[in-house]
């Protein structure tokens, strides 16, 4: 009976501490594939699976995107910050931005913002930002 009590308490013991690890901020961190297209969030951490890449949405620089309920003379613009691995990447998306860098042996794209959808009459905060990226071997 004492033998099963002390096998109860040390599977308790594991659960406990694996349920523990998952608040260190493990649960940010997500995996992608080359050749898809995948979400990142603001301040969240990638990894391209079977790959030495590791992508972090670091910064938004600059969002002049046109907002939904507005008719714009020209689209906007926005620009963010990637962390590559430990190297600061600026991307643009919208007029005359060429959305894609090279870096290293990757072609990395910014697809789209995804939200905050712009409004004229609210600002984002930066938890809202989401992107879709895509990663290319070149």
């Amino acid at each position: 009976m004492r033998s099963t009590i002390n096998l109860v308490a040390i599977i308790a013991f594991f659960i406990l501490s694996a349920a523990a690890c998952k608040e260190d901020g493990m649960d940010n961190l997500r995996l992608a594939d080359v050749d898809k297209e995948f979400n990142i969030s603001y301040n969240q951490e990638v990894y391209i699976r079977n790959e030495k890449l590791r992508l972090n949405f670091v910064q938004v620089n600059a969002n002049s995107l046109c907002p939904v309920d507005v008719e714009c003379v020209w689209q906007g613009q926005l620009v963010i910050t990637l962390k590559v691995n430990d190297q600061d990447v600026e991307f643009s998306l919208g007029d005359n931005a060429k959305p894609e860098k090279t870096v290293g042996n990757y072609r990395i794209t910014l697809v789209e913002l995804v939200a905050p959808v712009p409004k004229s009459d609210k600002s984002a905060e930066l938890s809202d930002y989401v992107v879709t990226l895509l990663v290319e071997q070149v």
